[in-house]
Parts: structure tokens; C-alpha cells; sequence
């Protein structure tokens, strides 16, 4: 059956899970609404800010939407989605986003990029947003430079707003004393959580379009084992899997066993490589 088919069966208007969706068509929750808060405050205080949160809690998607209601005539956002570039492929990525031409040499690159900042800021009176992904791949020198770039007019100005968005162990690594410089630079932390069960229950309405609201809650109808935290539901299909592999060994079976087994015993009366021979004499 076809994706085509599959829509008016379920009274589907569009295919539902979609990434392409505006951010106007976002179905926001709290710890979303929250996420985009603190990036605007990041933003418009040209700070170094931290989003942290598991996998697929919605972080790139918390920042797009926040991205998205930003002015263009006063922001220039540079998005960093891949920090296997390198240290000199994050200067030059910026260059490149401010409209010029990274310069060959690493130490020219890192002049040209510093003045770019401060022409974007003293001259076009626009607010640099550096926004990089996966920031918890970043390597040690990755995250000195960006910790470098935060210095202008001996630290008395910020050249541009920092957003590190990674996984929770981010978090945690900036917290050692490696990167301790850094840490105290970064203004605002947040750990992006999930949904509870009204949340989701909205969104799984909100994704499939249904106003009376009757998909989403079947979909979040759940049995009577489900509702404990020990996971039972998971526990009986296990044990129920394990009944239905399970047969218990006939008779004759064992019998059989057992035959081999003193064959074998019997075979072992004339070495002294085990204790087999103690067994036999006692009939086993």
C-alpha cells in the first residue's frame, strides 16, 4: 500500500512526522517555548549560550524556530551543522557567510574573520549569530578558538552571539577544568526535556490533524501494565517470547543423554586428565 492510499484511509490531510514543516506550523510545548525564549535573550544580548538535550528532544528544532522570527536587515546567522570542519573550517565558514573570500593562510583567516566581525557590527549595525550543531564532536581546539573569537576591545564588547547546541555529555565536558576559560563565558545553559503526556498527546493532534482529537488520544491509550514504571508490558512480551521458544525435553531425550554421558565417562577410566574417574566408580 502506498504512502497516497494510506492518507485518505486514515483521514490524513498531509504525511504526518514531516522536517520540512514551517516554523509557524511547529507545534510548540513548554520546554520548546522555553528553548526559544533563552536563544532570543542570546541573541539579543550577543552572549555564549549552551542548549543541551537527549537525541531527538527537538533542539535543532528550538532553534530553527527561533532563528526564524529574527530580522535579516539587523542579524546575519552563521549555522555550523558539522564540526569535523576543523578549527580553520569554522573561520572560514563564518568569512564565507559574511560574503567574502577565506583567506589562504590559517593566521590571515583568523585576522579576516575578526575584522569581519567588527565591520558587521560597528559599520551594517547587524548582530553576528553563530549557531553550531553538534557541538559535543567539537574538539579541544574547536572550542578554544570559539572561546578566542569571544575576545574584542579587551574584552569589553562581544563580536557575536555564541549558541552551542549538543548532546547532554556537552554539558558536562565543559565542566572540567580544560575548558574552564570557556565556561565561565557562557551566559545561560538550558537542558531541553521532553514531553509529558498532555504534550504529547497535543502534538500527536496537531501532527495528524485531527480536531476532535480522537487519533491522538487512541494513539496514547495505553494498558493497564503500561502505567508502571517498571516497564511491564516489555517484561510479559518477554517472558510470553521465551514460552513460545520454550519445549520441554522429552523423555527419551534425556535418557539418551545420559547414556552418552557415561560412554564418555567410561571412555576417561584410563587417562588422568579429569575427575571422570571418580565418577565412575561410584556408578554415576
Amino acid at each position: 500500500m502506498s504512502l497516497a492510499e494510506l492518507g485518505p484511509y486514515f483521514g490524513l490531510k498531509a504525511r504526518p512526522f514531516r522536517s520540512d514543516l514551517a516554523p509557524s506550523a511547529l507545534a510548540g510545548f513548554g520546554a520548546h517555548a522555553e528553548a526559544k525564549a533563552r536563544i532570543a535573550y542570546l541573541v539579543e544580548e550577543g552572549a555564549l549560550g549552551l542548549i543541551t538535550g537527549e537525541v531527538g528532544s527537538g533542539k535543532t528544532t528550538a532553534v530553527r524556530a527561533a532563528v526564524s522570527v529574527l530580522d535579516r536587515s539587523r542579524h546575519s546567522v552563521v549555522y555550523l551543522p558539522n564540526p569535523s570542519i576543523g578549527v580553520r573550517g569554522i573561520y572560514a565558514e563564518i568569512v564565507a557567510h559574511l560574503g567574502e573570500e577565506p583567506r589562504f593562510h590559517t593566521a590571515a583567516l583568523i585576522v579576516q574573520t575578526q575584522e569581519l566581525l567588527a565591520r558587521e557590527r560597528s559599520e551594517r549595525k547587524k548582530q553576528v549569530v553563530v549557531i553550531v550543531d553538534e557541538a559535543h564532536l567539537l574538539g579541544p581546539s574547536q572550542l578554544e578558538q570559539l572561546r578566542l573569537l569571544t575576545n574584542a576591545e579587551m574584552d569589553s564588547q562581544a563580536p557575536f552571539a555564541g549558541i552551542l547546541v549538543g548532546q547532554p555529555q556537552l554539558r558536562r565536558r565543559l565542566r572540567t577544568g580544560t575548558f574552564a576559560a570557556l565556561d565561565q563565558r557562557i551566559a545561560l545553559r538550558y537542558e531541553l526535556g521532553g514531553m509529558d503526556l498532555g504534550e504529547s498527546s497535543a502534538y500527536l493532534d496537531t501532527t495528524f490533524g485531527s480536531p476532535d482529537g480522537r487519533i491522538g488520544c487512541s494513539l496514547m491509550m495505553r494498558p493497564s501494565c503500561c502505567t508502571s514504571d517498571r516497564g511491564g508490558c516489555r517484561a510479559r512480551s518477554t517472558i510470553s517470547r521465551r514460552r513460545r521458544w520454550w519445549r520441554p525435553m522429552p523423555r527419551t531425550s534425556r535418557s539418551s543423554m545420559r547414556r552418552r554421558r557415561r560412554r564418555r565417562w567410561r571412555r576417561c577410566l584410563g587417562s588422568s586428565c579429569c575427575g571422570c574417574r571418580g565418577l565412575a566408580r561410584i556408578g554415576v
